[in-house]
């Protein structure tokens, strides 16, 4: 039995924003791809945990440097939650598209 290719998005910055990650056709890849951006967002969960504490070290302190600090902190935990967004956002999407690519069928029939 052939499935067919999942074609690769048209849009004219698909390729730089899928790279080589772009999965292809089995259930088994969208999983993987489910689970990959899982870990991403676990990793960035723990780099804004570590920004909130340096910001909340940085607010004990007083002086022109220091606030600046902690603007450029308040920043940077800004995107940390931004992409952590994005990266469950497309997790949804990628867990998603598995289950419409490996969706029962009324008889009880696996199809694509």
């Amino acid at each position: 039995m052939s499935f067919g290719k999942i074609s690769f998005p048209a849009s004219p910055y698909a390729p730089e924003i899928l790279a080589l990650s772009w999965p292809s056709q089995s259930s088994t890849l969208w999983d993987g791809w489910t689970t990959e951006l899982g870990a991403e967002v676990m990793r960035l969960r723990g780099q804004l945990n570590t920004q909130m504490d340096i910001i909340e070290v940085l607010m004990t302190m007083s002086g022109e440097f220091v606030k600046s600090g902690v603007r450029l902190g308040r920043l940077r935990e800004i995107a940390l939650r931004d992409r952590i967004e994005l990266y469950e956002a497309a997790a949804r999407q990628t867990h998603a598209a598995r289950h419409h690519i490996w969706q029962p069928s009324p008889g009880g029939v696996v199809s694509r």
